[in-house]
């Protein structure tokens, strides 16, 4: 089960919402890092974003 990173968001792939992985690109990753809006925080290879924050 992938829980979305973005702040305060409670949905995951077990609630049947679709997730986005982090893109290994590392100038689309860091544009992805910055929507999060999370400080001091780096994603790792699970971290991921839901389709209803529209962050990715």
């Amino acid at each position: 089960m992938t829980g979305c990173v973005a702040e305060n968001c409670t949905n995951s792939s077990k609630k049947g919402v679709k997730m986005c992985f982090f893109p290994s690109d590392p100038v689309r990753r860091a544009v992805w890092v910055a929507n999060v809006r999370r400080q001091n925080w780096l994603p790792n290879k699970y971290s991921a974003l839901c389709e209803v924050c529209n962050l990715c």
